[in-house]
């Protein structure tokens, strides 16, 4: 290869291997030897001029070919070969003549009735002597004139000749002439009141345009998604926001959100925010920001579709018509909000609800379980400190996890979540202290049902509390037949704690890599999407329940 990379060999193309942006691809003239009718008809169309020769450095970039290549269907190079040269069209000459110019007056010529009806009349087709002359009695020969003006409507006279075609001569102004008089003259009555109509008809023009801007700028500051466009739309609604109707979503805010998102502040300076501009000094403070560009309503939609559907800011953005600082801004302050409001939703039963509401599944010898419970992992970004890529990384997974408990009901709501954890946290450990979320809510004789993996048996006894997991083959060679049907049982009943993680992972912004930049604010997302699962209808329901529920809804079961 030349120092300075391949050049095209066509007058005009500028690419060249080393430089052009994008890459170009470079090909070389078909070999004399081998090719030596294709290598003719290249140096033909590459029309240079005699002293040029083909080297072994002699190319010719893709933009010449059809199909960016040489190939089967087209292997000749036809597309801007060079030497397309435009040839100007020349201006016609214009030659000045000196001819005299004579201005063609109208003149009106009074002639005998004959020679206007032979000049004038279109319909006169007749020809007229010179030397023939009028009758005496022209009374005889020309008929009466008849005016038939009122069937006509016109006032007209006719004259007919014998033998000749009909020769109308009007005799009186008509209507038209008077028409224009008459216009003429209301203006002239009009002419005073002239001024008045042109400043009314300005005051209007300012009018209207005043109008069309302050809709400009409606159009301007509305954006281009708001709840009012999916409000109509239950499907919608849980589509972008995860809850299950708007009707339920308003309620939501209204009873909880809206109260604490409405004392939110956007400046960066959150306590400076409530004092006036001009107290709080020259080196720190500021003048607050205006007033929101969006409602409380579009920014709790605009965290719950990000949450939701794990929009990128810049989509959020031009869908809302604000600036990507903004939404980042908005997705940082509102979430911690919205997860403190909707974590009343995850409410840990009594035990007297739990066996008043049990599914007919856990009758019999389990009848005493109070929760099940799992762990759940979720990919993260790999973080640049040792430490930490160390403590995340999960040998289950092969990749950095952020690790949680998850505990439901027997009917299959949320009802414990503990924050997250390293994936390389084992699950004893992250029960262990989950005091607060988990162990605390227990009472004396509660049955935890977990899978075999959740060695907690020592940590639930001090509580007097039983753990019930599968059956496993430590020290045996082969399960029982009592032991195999008692596996089967607890796997079909602790079956419903991972389909409630499923739930839960159905939130977009989980089903990623989550990003470090927003890893402080996982547990408040957790906490958010197993909220909205609670809204959802229960995971477990008996079957005269489930009877009952499709009687009410007109299904055929």
């Amino acid at each position: 290869m030349p120092r300075g990379g391949h050049h095209c060999c066509v007058v005009g193309c500028k690419s060249n291997s080393t430089y052009s942006v994008p890459k170009r691809r470079f090909f070389r003239i078909p070999a004399a030897t081998t090719r030596p009718e294709l290598r003719q008809k290249w140096i033909n169309l590459i029309k240079r001029a005699p002293p040029f020769q083909v080297t072994n450095n002699t190319r010719l970039c893709d933009l010449h070919f059809v199909d960016n290549e040489p190939t089967l269907a087209n292997p000749l190079p036809v597309l801007t070969m060079g030497y397309t040269v435009h040839t100007p069209k020349l201006r016609r000459q214009l030659f000045r003549h000196d001819v005299e110019y004579i201005p063609k007056k109208r003149k009106r010529v009074e002639q005998p009735i004959a020679e206007d009806i032979s000049g004038d009349c279109p319909g006169a087709n007749f020809p007229v002597q010179e030397d023939t002359a009028l009758p005496d009695n022209l009374e005889a020969a020309v008929p009466e004139i008849q005016h038939d003006t009122d069937s006509l409507g016109i006032d007209h006279s006719y004259c007919t000749l014998p033998g000749h075609p009909t020769v109308n001569i009007p005799l009186s102004p008509t209507n038209d002439q008077y028409d224009k008089s008459s216009s003429t003259c209301d203006i002239q009555n009009e002419s005073g009141d002239l001024p008045a109509l042109v400043k009314k008809m300005k005051s209007e023009i300012e009018a209207l345009k005043n109008q069309v801007l302050k809709l400009q700028n409606i159009n301007k500051t509305r954006p281009k998604f708001s709840l009012a466009d999916i409000m109509s739309s239950d499907k919608k609604i849980h589509l972008y926001t995860g809850f299950t109707s708007y009707k339920c979503l308003h309620v939501i805010f209204e009873k909880l959100v809206k109260k604490r998102a409405s004392k939110l502040s956007m400046s960066t300076k959150s306590w400076r925010a409530k004092l006036p501009w001009y107290k709080r000094g020259r080196s720190t403070g500021r003048k607050p920001s205006g007033p929101r560009k969006l409602s409380l309503e579009n920014e709790f939609l605009l965290v719950l579709m990000k949450i939701k559907l794990d929009l990128l800011d810049e989509d959020l953005a031009d869908r809302f018509g604000i600036s990507q600082s903004s939404v980042s801004q908005l997705i940082n302050r509102w979430i911690p909000v919205v997860a403190a409001c909707l974590k009343k939703l995850i409410v840990w039963p009594s035990r007297d609800l739990v066996r008043s509401h049990l599914p007919a599944k856990f009758k019999g010898p389990y009848a005493r379980t109070r929760v099940i419970v799992d762990c759940a992992e979720i990919f993260i970004e790999k973080p640049s400190n040792i430490l930490a890529r160390q403590q995340t990384y999960s040998n289950y997974k092969h990749h950095n996890t952020a690790k949680f408990l998850v505990g439901i009901s027997p009917t299959g709501g949320v009802t414990t979540l503990s924050k997250a954890w390293g994936g390389r946290a084992s699950d004893k450990h992250i029960v262990q202290n989950s005091e607060a979320e988990f162990l605390d809510k227990l009472d004396v004789g509660d049955l935890v049902m977990a899978d075999r993996g959740f060695d907690i048996s020592d940590i639930l006894a001090r509580r007097c509390c039983t753990l019930v997991i599968p059956p496993f083959t430590r020290g045996k060679t082969q399960l029982s037949q009592h032991e195999v049907e008692q596996g089967r049982q607890i796997s079909i009943l602790r079956i419903h704690v991972e389909r409630a993680i499923e739930r839960i992972k159905r939130f977009r912004i989980l089903q990623g890599v989550f990003p470090l930049k927003r890893i402080g604010l996982l547990n408040d997302i957790l906490t958010v999407c197993a909220a909205l699962t609670n809204l959802l209808p229960p995971l477990i329901v008996d079957q005269p329940n489930q009877e009952r529920i499709n009687e009410i809804s007109g299904l055929n079961v």
